[in-house]
Formats: structure tokens, sequence, C-alpha cells
């Protein structure tokens, strides 16, 4: 597998004159400096601006810019080659030339998002290590207490998807059984390629695993870069974390984990990581291979995995993975679904797995 390239590539931004947010596709991004108009241009401080240039294709290294306290947006966006379309007091600028402009009023929802508020929140945070803007998506049910005690749920994507992909999979069911049991539903991007949420260890029963390994946490002898790249999703992670604490009113004894695939793989390791801070979790579609993954944090860990009969990916494996995490003292019961497929069991069992989290 490769471990390269970032999930989160938007095509567009917009930027309104006097708000404080802007936007990267239909994400929020909050703003140092609101958006001043001036002459009839749109400027933005230079810390926020050199935040966007990092977006760009390759934006590990964004273009030098003479200095300045602030930029007029369309005059340096034009200069950098990115086409810019004004409409009123909104901004929109392409960052990848090739593409075409989002209609005008689909920008406007994103820019004038509230937080805090029961319903869908479409937002970023900046992901220090990357050094660019990561997505996610957050949806706070009716019940929302802004000063008591909330569960959490933390949704993990599969590999390829997004923030969005756990919402979408479901058809909106997610979002009533959250409304149903009282869950903040937070799903963050995997932000790099096959991150895996930091976990550098193969899938059990995939063939990753070299003939000569140099290092058990390592086995597919990634290289300095390739494992920096996996490193990202679980700092991406932590930085997720320490985001829902500072803006969210949690229960720290309701945390809850899970995801399907590559976020099965996540959710595994993550917990892992994190001895006795997630109250429940579930892992679906695939686990970690258990020559090599260290599940000693998963001790006592109360655990619903969920396998399809009808895996793509076989589910054999995963059959022995759980045996595996069973003896080595992870309470973990195993539920495979008739017919379920790698990207449906989980959906297919979604009642189930809100069932056992509330169980004690």
């Amino acid at each position: 597998m490769k471990h390269e390239g970032y999930y989160f590539n938007p095509n567009s931004a917009g930027f309104l004159a006097g708000s404080a947010f802007a936007c990267l596709g239909h994400y929020q991004v909050e703003l140092e400096q609101p958006v001043w108009e001036a002459a009839g241009e749109l400027f933005l401080s230079a810390p926020d601006f050199k935040r966007f240039l990092a977006m760009l294709p390759d934006g590990n290294t964004p273009p030098a810019l003479p200095p300045a306290e602030s930029y007029a947006l369309s005059a340096v966006w034009e200069t950098l080659g990115c086409p810019v379309r004004r409409d009123g007091n909104l901004l929109q600028v392409l960052l990848t030339p090739k593409g075409e402009f989002p209609p005008s009023e689909a920008a406007l929802p994103a820019i004038g998002q509230e937080k805090g508020r029961p319903g869908d929140y479409f937002g970023t945070y900046w992901h220090v290590p990357m050094g660019r803007f990561a997505p996610y998506r957050l949806y706070l049910p009716q019940s929302y207490q802004p000063q008591g005690k909330n569960r959490l749920l933390l949704c993990l994507h599969g590999g390829g998807g997004s923030p969005d992909s756990v919402f979408d999979r479901t058809q909106g069911r997610l979002k009533d059984y959250a409304e149903r049991d009282g869950y903040i539903l937070a799903a963050p991007d995997g932000s790099t390629f096959n991150s895996t949420y930091g976990c550098a260890i193969p899938p059990n029963g995939m063939k990753g695993a070299q003939t000569e390994i140099a290092d058990p946490a390592n086995p597919e002898n990634l290289t300095p870069e390739e494992l920096r790249s996996v490193q990202m999703g679980e700092l991406g992670l932590d930085q997720m974390m320490a985001l829902l604490r500072r803006e969210y009113a949690l229960d720290e004894e309701h945390l809850y984990l899970m995801g399907n695939s590559m976020g099965g793989m996540g959710t595994l390791y993550y917990a892992s990581r994190h001895p006795g801070e997630f109250r429940k979790i579930s892992a679906q579609g695939a686990i970690p291979d258990m020559r090599f993954f260290d599940c000693s944090g998963l001790a006592g860990q109360p655990t619903l995995f969920v396998a399809g009969e009808l895996d793509s990916h076989g589910v054999e494996h995963l059959r022995d993975g759980c045996r595996v995490l069973e003896q080595k003292g992870v309470p973990v019961t195993y539920r495979e679904v008739p017919g379920g497929t790698h990207s449906s069991a989980w959906v297919d069992v979604l009642e189930e797995i809100f069932d056992f989290f509330l169980r004690d």
C-alpha cells in the first residue's frame, strides 16, 4: 500500500466581506481576523492567507509572497494563477485551475455555520504537523447540554473516505441513533492516504509484512517518509480530541470510538494507545496483523467487532484476529453479519452497535 497524499484536497475557497469565517469546499474555516473590504477589494490578514496557500496542490511549499500585513485577495490569487470570481460580498477562488466554480449560494452556508447549535457542523482545524487545514464533521443532538456532560462517539472513516462517509453510508440513521441516545457525533479526516490513523501494521490476513522484518512495529518496512505520513493520522486524532474537549461539554466517562475498514484498524490502534479513555469501542471490517499488533492497551476494553460474511477481503482472518484478541485479555464480542459485505455489515447492525454502547 502507498502511504502518501492528503485526503482533503478542496477545489475551491470562499471569502465573505466582514466575516470571521471562510470556506474550503463545504467546510468552514475560522480566521484569525475577519475579511475586510477597502476600495472595492477584499483583504485578508497575512497569517490567514498563508494558511490558505498551503491548500494549493503540493501545498507544503507555498509560493513566496512579498512581506505584508495583509493581502488583496483578488490580485494575489490571480498572480498565483488561481481563477477568481466576485459575486457581491463573496469572493470565490479555484485552488485547482481545471476545476469549476461551485454555485455562489453553496459557499454561504459553509461560511455562515454557527458552532454549538444542534445539527450538522462542517469544520476545519489547523493540522500542525502537516501544516495545512484538515476537515471534520460534527453532529450535535437536540439534547446537547452546553453546560452539562454529553456522550461522544468518535467515528473513523475507511480508506478513500471523508468525514462525510460515515453519515452518507447510513443515510441519516447514524444521526437518528445519536438523537435517540444523546451522542455528539464527531467524524475526523484520516489526514493522509492509508494513514490507518497511525497504525503502521498491515491488516491481519494480508501479505504486507516482509520476509525480513527490521522492526516488528513496522513489518512493512515503511520508509521514514511513509512512517511520517502514517503518523499524521494519529496526530490528527489527538488534535481532534483536544478540539472536542476544548469546545464542547463532554462526559469523560462516556467516550466511545468506532470505525470500519481502515477506521476499524484505527479504532483498535488508537484505543490501544489510550487505555481506559474510551468506555466502549466497535471495530469493523479489519484488524491489525496479530503477529505484530501490541494489544496490551486493550486489556479490559469492552469491544464489539463486526464482520461481514461476504467481506471481499475474506472473513476467516477476522475471526482468527478476534480469537487472538480474546486470548490476550480483550473482552471482544464477535458479530458476523450473514450476507454482510466489507462496506455494509456495520450499517446492517447499526442498532446493535448503539445498543452495545448503552449496555453497562
